[in-house]
């Protein structure tokens, strides 16, 4: 099992584009599957509002750690293959408007594009999938997967919320 390694380096003053609000931190973000080999896998490095990667993550812990991948995404590769499969076959003109939904829904409660709107990153998705918690990606002709120990990942976005809320 891989650990997800979340750095965050709080930007000065200074470098501020804009005056932020009371609630925004902004920081320079970077997420990589730290391998067992000693080798890093980056997932994505954007400098953005840190608290708005932290405050989703919290708000959707339990679907993370506990919420099984849907029937109508369900893959022996990764959730992030299932979800692809499932858009690529879907028939727009047969398909219930209630499975669109829930697959949209299961989409925003694992989605890191979810956590970080307005930054163009790729459609990552973290959960409970069939072999276990993982991080996963995939496109017509890239894909990974990395079995990750969400629990830590979660318990170091806690210390990280909890210290940057406190300052």
């Amino acid at each position: 099992m891989h650990r997800l390694d979340l750095k965050i380096t709080k930007l000065d003053p200074s470098q501020y584009i804009d005056i932020p609000s009371e609630d925004e931190v902004y920081a320079d973000i970077s997420l990589d599957v730290l391998l067992s080999d000693g080798k890093t896998f980056n997932i994505f490095k954007i400098r953005w509002d840190v608290i708005c990667l932290l405050k989703w993550t919290l708000e959707k812990k339990q679907a993370i750690l506990f919420e099984s991948p849907l029937d109508l995404i369900k893959s022996d590769f990764s959730i992030a293959y299932g979800i692809r499969y499932f858009h690529e076959m879907v028939d727009l003109d047969s398909v219930k408007d209630s499975d669109l939904d829930s697959v949209f829904e299961y989409k925003t409660r694992h989605g890191l594009r979810f956590a970080l709107r307005g930054v163009d990153i790729n459609s990552v998705y973290i959960g409970k999938s069939t072999k276990g918690y993982e991080i996963s990606y995939s496109s017509e002709d890239y894909h990974w997967t990395y079995i990750v120990d969400l629990p830590e990942f979660i318990a170091s976005v806690e210390d990280y919320y909890v210290k940057l809320k406190n300052k």
